[in-house]
């Protein structure tokens, strides 16, 4: 599997690169992992959330909706008194920091857990037709309220994955 791995705190990309290694192509922010999106191919994007600003994670969730690529988000906090790490948008969380490499199994295996789980309800709402990774982002608005990209980021967006023929692939 090929993963693109999507966080402003270079400690945690350098922590992922020690897990995932050459699995995983890397971006310190939006605007390179959107890039990264136009010119390679991925079958998992892990992405922070608060990059430059409070929902930049959904911004690369949203390019990578377009290209039917599945995207979680894995953001840190402080909970009871520990960081964690919560996945969204299973809900997953595991105390610990994405500045530890181990950290990086933990949230691979939860992303491989919920995409079974995600597939089981589009197999039960939809069945016979292939998975809509767009329609991920509706578990984004029951977790983190509703979000959509501005005007500028959708066209920066669209400019990004667009060749002659319209959008790059799907």
């Amino acid at each position: 599997m090929k993963y693109l791995i999507v966080d402003d705190k270079l400690e945690n990309l350098n922590a992922a690169r020690k897990y995932f290694r050459e699995k995983a192509s890397y971006a310190s922010n939006t605007l390179e992992g959107i890039e990264k999106l136009a010119i390679e191919s991925f079958e998992e994007v892990i992405s922070d959330l608060e990059m430059e600003h409070k929902k930049s994670g959904l911004d690369i969730a949203h390019a990578a909706g377009i290209l039917g690529v599945p995207t979680y988000i894995a953001t840190g906090g402080l909970g009871h008194g520990k960081d964690y790490v919560r996945v969204i948008p299973d809900g997953g969380e595991i105390y610990g920091s994405k500045d530890n490499p181990e950290i990086w199994r933990d949230i691979e295996g939860i992303t491989r857990y919920a995409g079974k789980n995600i597939r089981m309800i589009k197999d039960a709402l939809l069945p016979g037709k292939g998975f809509p990774w767009d329609m991920i982002e509706w578990f984004y608005v029951l977790e983190l309220g509703f979000y959509q990209p501005s005007n500028e980021m959708k066209e920066l967006i669209f400019s990004k994955l667009k060749n002659d023929n319209g959008v790059k692939r799907k």
